[in-house]
């Protein structure tokens, strides 16, 4: 969609529409990809800083479990691409070979793996297809790299101007010989802006550094978005809390325990010095003043209700993770046994068969938005000298993509439950239950385990569903 105005006279309109989403959505979503990126410790700390006096705080930070759910949950909803998907370009052999050569040199299913990653975490990345030594590559931009901007009326929440953040410049200011002798210098933020027709360089304080025609007539960037009623999605505000909260109550469990395991020592009408005053040290208590006071050490042991926060952990969890979309149902459960795999369990139990099903329709129209466009990018490639490549794109290319569906396996349980129910139907055989048991087997398989089989197979569900209750 064209611009209704040169890029250079939407320039101050670009720099606010930057400055306005900035805090909201660049410096939010930039957190959440260094949290996914391993660096969650340092927003957890920041966090309990607020809460706790600094001698509570130096104590509660050496119990800080880093256990980074967004990683987990990025895990089990971005599965689009976690198969090959299968691509086609028809009879045209030079399509082909030209569609095989992309693929390769973009390395193009990790990129669409990464750039799922970025639809889970903030809600839109892009795709940029470029030259570097004559040789195709792809970026995928994360919301802190880019923003798109619309000066559309009739379709505000269609892109018309991508920017993308290209770092920083120093930028003198003029000098006023009453006040300095020397220039102040300042850093300013560097955009590079494409619309359709034209390409401009400038700074957030309004310079034109560059200006010119965009030579492949389009905006040379797929901008993929989980909400196409918005131009710029809105971000989970709950992402950010959420990923904090949980290693917070771990890390309040384990401060607690700390203490639980020890006795504390209590002084009734003792003085002492040089003696700590802490939790796990010495606590003084002096009686009124008065005669016939009756020195005495007496200890005191803690209980910590270690279920009841782990029900808590549970339950918090589970119900965030159905806000997005995620099926917990009945699946594993953090306890005292299983503290360290339950959290794990909880979500790698799950069903977001659902969700997957939306991230699938997103990379479908997205990748035939990228076929669309390379045609254009190649001829001006090629045209411009930037690729060692000489064959074009015949006018009827347009590849056939066939993503994968992913498959719900169901849990233990679900499967015993689903078995015994058919059993007391009276329709449960052995290849039934081979079949159940080996859900990817073919045709062959099963008949060749059915020739091995000497009896029918037969299962104590009850017991069987009792002791599965019981490990959860």
């Amino acid at each position: 969609m064209k611009t209704t105005k040169p890029l250079k006279e939407l320039v101050p309109d670009m720099i606010e529409h930057v400055r306005i989403h900035k805090e909201s959505h660049i410096v939010y979503n930039s957190a959440l990809i260094d949290i996914n990126n391993g660096n969650l410790l340092p927003y957890v700390e920041e966090s309990m800083q607020l809460e706790l006096n600094p001698r509570a705080f130096e104590r509660s930070r050496q119990r800080i479990p880093p256990i980074n759910i967004l990683s987990k949950l990025i895990t089990k909803l971005s599965k689009v691409y976690a198969d090959v998907p299968n691509r086609t370009a028809g009879s045209n052999t030079i399509d082909t070979e030209l569609l095989n050569s992309y693929v390769d040199l973009w390395d193009l299913d990790a990129n669409l793996t990464y750039a799922n990653d970025l639809l889970v975490i903030n809600k839109y990345c892009a795709l940029e297809p470029y030259q570097a030594d004559g040789e195709a590559r792809m970026r995928v931009l994360s919301a802190s790299d880019f923003i798109v901007y619309s000066d559309s009326l009739v379709s505000p929440n269609e892109m018309t101007v991508f920017i993308k953040f290209m770092g920083c410049m120093q930028k003198n200011l003029p000098t006023d010989s009453a006040k300095r002798d020397v220039p102040q210098c300042v850093s300013s933020a560097v955009f590079h802006a494409y619309s359709d027709d034209e390409f401009i360089i400038f700074n957030e304080h309004g310079d034109i550094l560059d200006l010119l025609d965009n030579p492949f007539g389009v905006i040379p960037f797929i901008y993929l978005r989980a909400n196409a009623n918005q131009l710029i999605p809105t971000p989970d505000s709950d992402n950010l809390p959420m990923t904090v909260l949980i290693p917070k109550l771990m890390a309040d469990l384990n401060y607690s325990v700390m203490f639980g395991c020890r006795s504390q020592i209590v002084g009734i009408d003792v003085e002492m010095d040089n003696v700590e005053m802490s939790p796990d040290s010495l606590w003084i208590v002096n009686s009124i003043e008065g005669e016939g006071k009756t020195p005495s050490i007496d200890t005191i042991k803690s209980d910590v209700d270690v279920e009841k926060v782990l029900k808590l952990i549970n339950t918090e969890l589970g119900l965030w993770l159905d806000t997005k979309g995620i099926k917990t149902g009945s699946i594993g459960k953090a306890t005292v046994d299983n503290a360290a795999s339950g959290i794990s369990k909880l979500i790698d139990e799950s069903d977001a068969s659902a969700v997957n099903r939306k991230y699938k329709k997103i990379f479908a129209n997205g990748e035939k938005r990228l076929w669309k466009l390379l045609p254009n990018l190649h001829e001006t490639w090629i045209a411009t000298n930037e690729t060692e490549m000489t064959k074009l794109f015949s006018s009827q290319f347009d590849p056939m993509v066939e993503l994968v569906d992913m498959k719900v396996i169901p849990n233990n349980k679900e499967l015993l439950e689903e078995m015994k129910i058919m059993s007391e139907l009276g329709i449960f055989n052995e290849e039934v239950g081979l079949r159940k048991l080996n859900p990817d087997a073919s045709e062959e398989e099963i008949a060749a385990l059915l020739a091995g089989t000497e009896r029918v197979i037969s299962l104590d569900f009850t017991s069987q569903l009792e002791d599965d209750d019981q490990e959860e």
